[in-house]
């Protein structure tokens, strides 16, 4: 499912997540148990990144550098979809820009 961003609202490192959600736990890539349904690396198994604990447990998405077994400088942002919602991306670092001026 593609997500449409439309802001970021932080950008951080790796070890910088990890010490805003006090934790010294590695951010891990997690398969799920979905496969992809469309877009270049269909039929790929999906996965996410999780830090922490279950009950206190921190997850996002991951971009396609992952796959491309491009992911070399990692960092999570946090990203508003245009329809309002919220969640974590692990991405390459300077992958993702926002805009530089928005007009409506």
């Amino acid at each position: 499912m593609e997500r449409n961003i439309k802001s970021f609202r932080n950008t951080m490192s790796v070890s910088a997540f990890r010490k805003a959600n006090n934790t010294e736990e590695k951010v891990q890539i997690v398969e799920s148990n979905q496969t992809l349904q469309d877009g270049p690396f269909k039929g790929r198994t999906r996965v996410f990144f999780a830090l922490g604990t279950p009950k206190g447990r921190k997850t996002g998405s991951v971009s396609h550098k992952f796959y491309e077994g491009t992911l070399t400088k990692p960092v999570i942002s946090e990203i508003e979809t245009t329809e309002g919602e919220w969640y974590f991306l692990i991405h390459q670092e300077g992958e993702l820009k926002e805009a530089v001026a928005e007009f409506e």
